[in-house]
């Protein structure tokens, strides 16, 4: 008989990749002191990781176009 796989754990070694460089990059505390202002925190975080990986690309690619 054949395993049904479930692929929804196959996702989670890239969360916690993400979450480490998010730690790493910006620091593991939030300031917030409720739990909204905490989820605000964290959002934050997270949206200024995506723009420091856009930019970073961004980068490469028009800094680096021209190099062989």
């Amino acid at each position: 008989m054949r395993r049904c796989r479930d692929y929804r754990y196959g996702q989670r070694w890239q969360a916690e990749t993400v979450m480490s460089m998010i730690k790493r990059r910006l620091g593991a505390a939030v300031a917030g002191r409720s739990k909204a202002s905490r989820s605000r925190d964290v959002m934050l975080k997270v949206i200024t990781h995506s723009l420091m990986l856009i930019i970073r690309v961004l980068a490469e690619v028009f800094y680096g176009a021209g190099q062989d």
